[in-house]
């Protein structure tokens, strides 16, 4: 069983609440929505627009079937509408064309070797966009993925320069 601790700027200095800590059933995303162990997060986020999760390390496979399995919560229940990665802007570009329905090669996407691809690039984060593009499908409003890191300028320039 694992546990989320979401700490909230409101919650006093050295406080912590028990309504801030919840067992969650899986990381699985497959368990769908609603799940009642993700339910306690429309109390928590109001009506923020932006939501933030963390890892205390990269390269853990769970931790990105957790944000899946979140993600889909939030637009499912709560109209979130954009998943954004800490990669490269113009790399995530070409994610989000596959996610739009724009482009179908998703492999050779996931095969280009730049420098997260070892940290982020798993089954984890494919099956993620694999799922964005099928809820885009009949979606009224489609979901979007991004990215929001600089370190690979070369992709920039090709998204630029192929327009």
């Amino acid at each position: 069983m694992l546990a989320v601790l979401v700490v909230l700027p409101t919650a006093g200095e050295g406080e912590l609440s028990a309504e801030l800590l919840v067992s969650l059933s899986s990381t699985d995303p497959a368990e769908g929505s609603p799940s009642p162990d993700l339910a306690a997060l429309a109390g928590w986020l109001g009506d923020a627009q932006v939501v933030g999760l963390g890892e205390s390390i990269h390269g853990v496979h769970d931790f990105r079937r957790l944000a899946h399995r979140i993600f889909a919560h939030l637009v499912e229940r709560q109209g979130f509408s954009v998943f954004a990665l800490e990669i490269s802007q113009a790399h995530a570009v070409r994610l989000n064309e596959f996610v739009e329905g724009r482009r179908d090669d998703l492999d050779a996407l996931m095969a280009e070797r730049w420098w997260p691809a070892a940290i982020f690039y798993d089954q984890a984060l494919r099956d993620l966009l694999v799922w964005m593009r099928r809820f885009n499908e009949t979606a009224e409003i489609p979901i979007h993925f991004g990215g929001f890191d600089f370190k690979q300028p070369s992709f920039a320039m090709e998204a630029v320069v192929d327009g």
